[in-house]
């Protein structure tokens, strides 16, 4: 019986719960300690105090790079992932930005993935990466390598301020199983380029 109660008990507070998960990108111009603040309202219409709950530190400035990907973690064969990368001199100075999906930061036989905003084009690299076939963002054409699929329906790049988020559509395949690190890279227009970055990862049933 007691096991039963604190079984209840558990998954009473579960349900009395509600977990939202939201990727933010701050801009610049927002720089500055910001404190984080929750607030809920029941369907009775009953409401809670608006209470601090947190603080969080938005940098002034942004460097060449990889911002953040969402989802950041999980497992499954399909997933639409959101790539945020950043470029101090605006997003209309981007050169290339870079995605790969592998157990390590290896290029051959990945998932291996480069948007140029100047052709407005995702392209992906083969097993070998001796060649690459691209897509438009948003044609119902298909890329496929060994390890990835991806449909140009699902594909999208939004630029903003410092900013290029990147909305693209992966199916794996079956015989690239395992947890895959989720790699990030960004080119400016200079030439200049940042390291590759761990950003997240991923489980492949």
């Amino acid at each position: 019986m007691r096991d039963q109660w604190r079984r209840c008990l558990r998954d009473g507070l579960r349900h009395n719960n509600l977990t939202l998960n939201i990727p933010i990108i701050f801009t610049t111009s927002f720089a500055g300690a910001k404190n984080i603040y929750l607030n809920a309202t029941d369907k009775s219409g009953a409401s809670s105090a608006t209470a601090a709950r947190g603080t969080w530190t938005v940098p002034a400035t942004t460097a060449l790079g990889p911002v953040a990907v969402s989802p950041a973690s999980g497992s499954g064969f399909s997933r639409t992932f959101s790539f945020v990368f950043s470029d101090p001199n605006g997003y209309q100075s981007f050169g290339g930005a870079h995605v790969l999906l592998n157990a390590s930061l290896t290029r051959t036989n990945a998932c291996w993935l480069y948007y140029d905003p100047a052709a407005k084009l995702l392209w992906l690299a083969s097993n070998d990466t001796s060649f690459w076939t691209n897509v438009a963002p948003g044609s119902t054409a298909t890329l496929q390598n060994g390890q990835c699929s991806i449909d140009g329906k699902g594909v999208s790049a939004r630029g903003s301020g410092n900013y290029l988020r990147l909305n693209i559509p992966v199916t794996f395949s079956s015989t690239f199983a395992g947890t895959r690190n989720i790699y990030m890279q960004a080119t400016d227009k200079s030439g200049t380029a940042s390291n590759y970055a761990q950003e997240g990862s991923w489980n492949v049933p």
